[in-house]
């Protein structure tokens, strides 16, 4: 009777997976179709613009707020030089960036067993995390593509550190070796998340069998410039050193892989994260019981294995460095969405683990823990997935009318620039009380253009000038 119950359940799970997934591609390409070649200017995005005319390699490696973003202004510079929109395709490439994932996420659970039934559940699952609507802050933000990037580039080194362990016959290709080599290099010019990639890629090599010298070269040499820009720069980056505050402000990241929709984020009231918090501890606790429970039982735990753990260590380094310098903003504020690109690699790199241990050995695939925590997973993942249905939808619907919003008052921004000139105040007036607040999508150019006399003051700032392109 119980199995019958379970098959059923399987059934439906299985099903459950393949709608979630389809349903987080279909948000992708809403995005997609209604941002491609859109020109628009958010917030933080005209930082990409060398709006003070510096010289030009001074406008690159000038961090903004701590953070080196070379490989955005030049991607910027780029589109600007051949007369494209500059940020008309920034979302698209996040997008692709996205999808180029799923294949590196499918060849990681076919280099570790590409036989098991459960293959596509855990691709799915994956998937619903790699590709979570609840990430909408970077989905919908042109300036958000470094995120995107390292995460990529997190998945592409476990990749590699699975061929290398399992002894595939293509671990040693030439490819992988030219990405450890330019990958620190690339990291270190696209965000500040880059020093906990630059940290896993040094764990990796270090416990690589034949250490290869030039990619330990360009990761050290990329050490040194990171911390060099740093030390010229000097931004001065606030530290929290309260043990209290980190920590709690670190369980909340942990605790919010799941998220309420767009509009919890801004109510006073709090009920709607209660179902997400619950889901996600509730998830990630049953995964880590199964893999120290395997490991404990087998006492198999090989130093060398730590690189297999690669998206799990880059997720807490992040957790850890967010906590200390963002936690003095207060505890909520881990919550956000934007952090979630990078925290879901710590739900999938233990999924992947979790996938790793019930492939590892025909007697361990065969075992009681096995099958009743292969069990527990599916039912588990299947009720957070419909738990939280509400606000995954909720959010996929907000997010469109998030970004619609942005567009439309950006619009009309440029067009109150274009009409300063003429000095029509009745008619920025006009513009500035049909600019709309919404979830996600603050007054422009910057939130604190709440009244006309600061839209104003901007209006006759170099802010203008970047949305002449």
């Amino acid at each position: 009777m119980y199995d019958l119950i379970y098959k059923k359940i399987r059934t439906f799970s299985n099903k459950l997976f393949l709608i979630a997934f389809c349903v987080n591609i279909t948000n992708l390409l809403f995005i997609l179709f209604k941002s491609f070649g859109k020109f628009i200017i958010y917030e933080d995005s005209y930082v990409l613009f060398n709006r003070e005319d510096k010289p030009f390699i001074n406008f690159l490696f000038e961090p903004h707020n701590g953070h080196i973003i070379v490989v955005s202004k030049l991607l910027n510079s780029f589109f600007i030089n051949l007369k494209l929109s500059p940020t008309g395709y920034n979302i698209t490439i996040s997008i692709l960036i996205l999808l180029f994932g799923l294949i590196v996420l499918w060849k990681i659970l076919n280099t570790i067993n590409q036989e098991s039934n459960y293959k596509k559940n855990i691709f799915f699952i994956c998937s619903f995390f790699w590709l979570s609507p609840s990430q909408w802050e970077n989905l919908i933000w042109e300036f958000q593509i470094p995120w995107f990037f390292i995460s990529l580039m997190v998945l592409i080194l476990t990749l590699i550190n699975f061929e290398i362990y399992l002894n595939k016959p293509n671990s040693e290709r030439i490819i992988n070796n030219i990405f450890l080599t330019l990958s620190p290099f690339l990291a270190i010019f696209s965000s500040g998340q880059s020093i906990c990639y630059l940290n896993c890629i040094f764990i990796s090599l270090i416990f690589k069998r034949k250490r290869p010298i030039l990619p330990l070269i360009t990761t050290f040499f990329s050490y040194f410039i990171y911390f060099s820009i740093k030390t010229i720069y000097d931004q001065n980056i606030a530290i929290s050193y309260n043990p209290l505050e980190i920590t709690l402000y670190s369980l909340v990241i942990a605790s919010t892989i799941f998220k309420a929709p767009l509009s919890g984020f801004y109510q006073s009231s709090y009920k709607e994260w209660i179902i997400p918090i619950l889901s996600s501890i509730l998830f990630q606790i049953n995964l880590l019981i199964f893999i120290f429970k395997v490991y404990i039982k087998n006492k198999s735990l090989k130093l060398k294995e730590i690189n297999l753990f690669i998206p799990i260590l880059f997720g807490l380094q992040f957790i850890f460095l967010t906590s200390i310098t963002r936690s003095q903003y207060g505890i909520h504020q881990g919550a956000v969405s934007r952090y979630l690109t990078c925290i879901n690699l710590i739900p999938i790199g233990l999924l992947i683990i979790f996938y790793y241990l019930i492939c590892k050995n025909n007697n361990l695939v065969e075992s009681t823990l096995n099958v009743k925590s292969k069990k527990n997973l599916s039912i588990i993942m299947s009720c957070c997935i419909l738990f939280n249905g509400t606000y995954i939808f909720q959010t996929i619907y907000q997010t469109q009318i998030a970004y619609s919003t942005r567009l439309e008052n950006f619009r009309l921004f440029k067009q109150a620039c274009r009409l300063n000139k003429n000095n029509n105040i009745g008619s920025m007036r006009s513009n500035f009380e049909n600019l709309k607040k919404y979830h996600g999508a603050n007054l422009p150019p910057l939130p604190d253009s709440d009244n006309f006399g600061r839209f104003q003051y901007y209006l006759n700032s170099d802010l203008c000038e970047a949305t002449t392109y």
